[in-house]
């Protein structure tokens, strides 16, 4: 069971140059939208545990299940879930050495960012949580050790681009690629995922950078060059073991990726089998 943990203080002298005013880990909200930030606003740390969005309803409007957003001092934020409960961590602070810290390691402020990224944020929030409970007053100089190495940690991590896939895409994509030769469609697909087509829509994409049916379509003429490299079968019949119908759909499609029709490809590639016919 996740058990949420706060802290909250707000008689922290101005003239302190780091200090944490609030920190929440695995705080639930209820259905609805947040809005706050502005002129005087400090930095606000943002990781979101479930679906939830940034600027819902707005031209802007981007999908923030677990991503990691850092404000930097008076920027407006607007995040949520306007239709169920939502999860996020997050972390109210002042000090320059966050702007300082962030732009030496070159992680972006101010920007949505979709890495692996979870068990760091709570892993650091709840090495600060537990320095901010055992003092009687705050220690600015190790809570700005603390979050500096946590920033060039996110900052390494994120550089590596890894992607944080959740479990539910990750099932729909062990699906298509197990299943690439059935006639599969995208309410099947999406069932694996437990989301409604055009939810599943959105997040594919937002995740993988295509649409579930390019993915689908690729991963079949990935399999399609590999038998028409290292196998003899008719073009026709290779065609309907990765999952076309149509061998004249799937000689256009594999055509637009990779710029030779299906029978120059595999000439190409065993030229001692170029007088072989093929259907």
């Amino acid at each position: 069971m996740t058990i949420s943990k706060f802290y909250s203080n707000h008689d922290v002298p101005p003239a302190e140059s780091f200090c944490i005013l609030n920190l929440g880990i695995h705080e639930t909200m209820a259905p609805g939208i947040v809005r706050h930030g502005g002129h005087g606003f400090p930095y606000l740390f943002m990781f979101f545990h479930d679906q939830a969005w940034l600027h819902r309803h707005q031209p802007e409007e981007q999908e923030a299940t677990l991503g990691l957003i850092i404000w930097k001092p008076a920027a407006l934020h607007d995040y949520g879930n306007p239709d169920r409960t939502w999860d996020h961590s997050w972390m109210i602070a002042r000090g320059d050495a966050i702007a300082h810290a962030a732009a030496k390691h070159r992680l972006p402020l101010n920007r949505l960012l979709l890495f692996k990224a979870e068990k760091l944020v709570v892993h650091y929030l709840k090495l600060i949580y537990n320095e901010l409970r055992k003092q009687r007053c705050q220690d600015g100089y190790m809570l700005e050790g603390l979050v500096t190495l946590w920033l060039y940690e996110l900052a390494r991590a994120y550089r590596h681009g890894q992607a944080q896939i959740p479990d539910h895409l990750l099932a729909a994509e062990a699906f298509i690629r197990k299943n690439f030769n059935q006639p599969l469609t995208l309410p099947a697909i999406a069932r694996v995922a437990a989301l409604s087509v055009p939810r599943f829509m959105v997040v594919f994409k937002q995740f993988y950078g295509e649409p579930p049916v390019h993915f689908l379509i690729r991963t079949r003429l990935q399999r399609a060059a590999q038998l028409l490299e290292y196998n003899q079968l008719p073009i026709k019949q290779i065609a309907q073991e990765v999952g076309f119908a149509d061998q004249l759909y799937f000689s256009r499609q594999f055509k637009a990726a990779y710029g030779q029709s299906p029978r120059q490809f595999r000439q190409e590639r065993t030229p001692h089998q170029q007088g072989t016919p093929s259907p």
